[in-house]
Parts: structure tokens; sequence; C-alpha cells
């Protein structure tokens, strides 16, 4: 037997490169990962497992979409357990790296493994409109997949930047090319 074979149920949104999970705590409660904000699939899964939604976690900051989490918390009561350090304006359960929650006989542990490329300045893609004056000329825009960096560079090109450049792929793509080890912490 395999708990993620018997109790992790991936959930499918078209048109979204996201992966979101329903997790069966066994008990007739869910644990939902990575929700994107129409729950349409998730709660059609649920409901077609007799399941609560008791946890909502998101496992990284979202640029590319809006999470569910919050939703889930409204609607259903559920706790929302996110990164400590993405600064949430929303009522959560913070974790740290090494933190553990228990979800009522399984326990999740929060593995802090998303580094960054040393002296990067991050600002979400949301977030930049009301701060394209504090990025610096010349800047060097990257995100994981590349869609949102290409949207980024449009919006402070717009703004007046010049000399930017688009890195295509992630901070670990970056890494590799470049040979320098990726910082972690703040």
């Amino acid at each position: 037997m395999s708990y993620a074979r018997d109790h992790l149920i991936p959930l499918v949104d078209e048109g979204l490169g996201n992966s979101a999970y329903l997790a069966d705590l066994g008990d007739g409660r869910a644990l939902a990962i990575d929700a994107s904000r129409d729950l349409r699939t998730l709660r059609q899964a649920a409901s077609g497992r007799g399941l609560k939604v008791a946890f909502a976690a998101d496992t990284h900051l979202h640029a590319d979409f809006l999470s569910g989490a919050v939703q889930l918390a409204a609607d259903d009561g559920a706790t929302v357990l996110a990164s400590a350090a993405g600064q949430r304006r929303f009522p959560h359960t913070r974790l740290a790296d090494g933190d553990e929650v228990d979800l009522g006989g399984l326990t999740l542990r929060a593995l802090a493994i998303s580094g960054h490329v040393p002296g990067a300045v991050h600002v979400e893609l949301g977030d930049l409109p009301d701060r394209l004056q504090s990025v610096p000329s010349g800047a060097v825009v990257m995100c994981g997949h590349g869609e949102r960096a290409m949207t980024a560079a449009s919006l402070l090109q717009a703004a007046g930047h010049r000399g930017l450049a688009v890195l295509a792929g992630g901070v670990d793509d970056c890494a590799n090319a470049t040979g320098l080890p990726l910082e972690t912490g703040r």
C-alpha cells in the first residue's frame, strides 16, 4: 500500500500549468495542496469521496494564478498553511523550514527548498506596477518558466526602463549556467 497511490488525488485544471492535489487524511477530512482559485475540480473530487477540506496548503507563492486557499478557509473553515517567508496578508499558519503540523494522524513537515539568485530583488508580478521605480535600470527579469518574466519586462519597458534582459528558465537554470550557488533565507 502506498499513501500517494491510495490517498493523493491529482487535480487537473485545463489551461493552468499548476500541479494541485487533494490528500485524503483517512478520517473524512482532506488537505488541498496548491488549489487554484477555481475550486470546481477540487470540490467535485472532495464530494465524490465524501471529504471535507480541513487544510489548504500553498507550497510556494503563486505568481501565475490566484490561490484558492483563502476561499477554502472562508467557505469550509479550512486552516491555511503557507510559508512564513511569503508575508501573506491573510490569516494562515506560518511555516518555516522544519516546522511540523499534525493533520490528525499524518504529520506535514515544511521544507524550504525555494533558493534565490545572490543579490536578486524579488518582486511579485502583481506588485510590479506599484514598484516600477524601485527596479534598477538594466535589470535581468526572470521567473520559473518565462511567461511572467516577459510580462514583467513589458511593464517595465512601458514605464521607461531600458536595457532589460529576460532570463530563460528559473533560479536553478541561473545557478547551473553561472556556476554560482543559490542563497537561502531572506
